[in-house]
């Protein structure tokens, strides 16, 4: 069934209202880069100039590629510039954005990203209920779950595996034994992996995401 004139009206506004918050943490950074960005990376800082504010300009690879490059030379690229946006959002809030990422995306390529990541981490599986769970690990090939949670938070591990049956269980907990060490990077992807998964099961209403973001870590 289509939207409604309403709905179409306020997914409008909740997409004008996460782009202004972005812009604004955009202009602080630009801000601040400028105070003390080397000569040598004027070319650079003009390509960043141009991400930001010429949305035409935003999937220009040369663009792209310098802003990046500012972005993470400075200090604002990943994880900070992402809390300084989501920081201020509702639960509410966040799943709007994720609902609307596709077309966030188009204007932000390079933080949406990061946006996205900070968003639901893998170790905020420990926020989530039994069917929510569930519904993941139905989702999650065994061997890629065994790689995640090789080196897993206690929790976060402990709370997957009481959600399979117990023969299910002691399976994993081989599978995972087997695979011996492993190198850190190649635990993180798959937990990245599985991450994108729970992200796309929100997406599609399979499940709900609602942390308590003031909860300890």
């Amino acid at each position: 069934m289509p939207d409604s004139a309403e709905i179409k009206e306020y997914k409008e506004e909740s997409l004008e209202n996460f782009t202004a918050r972005f812009d604004k943490a955009n202009e602080k950074s630009l801000g601040i880069i400028e105070d003390f960005l080397a000569d040598g990376y004027k070319k650079m800082l003009e390509n960043l100039r141009l991400y930001i504010n010429d949305e035409d300009q935003r999937t220009n690879p040369e663009v792209i590629a310098d802003a990046a490059f500012v972005l993470k030379r400075s200090g604002f690229f990943g994880k900070t510039m992402a809390e300084d946006v989501i920081k201020e959002l509702s639960n509410q809030e966040l799943s709007q954005f994720n609902c609307h990422s596709d077309q966030f995306f188009k204007k932000n390529p390079i933080l949406t990203a990061n946006i996205e990541n900070s968003y639901f981490v893998f170790n905020d599986i420990r926020y989530l209920g039994v069917l929510e769970i569930q519904a993941i690990i139905r989702k999650v090939d065994r061997q890629l779950l065994a790689r995640a949670l090789k080196k897993a938070d206690t929790v976060v591990k402990e709370k997957i595996l009481t959600s399979f049956t117990w023969e299910a269980s002691e399976e994993l907990k081989h599978e995972i034994d087997f695979l011996g060490p492993m190198k850190l990077c190649d635990i993180e992807k798959a937990q990245v992996e599985i991450t994108k998964i729970i992200r796309q099961l929100e997406k599609d209403g399979k499940i709900v995401i609602c942390k308590d973001r003031d909860e300890e870590e």
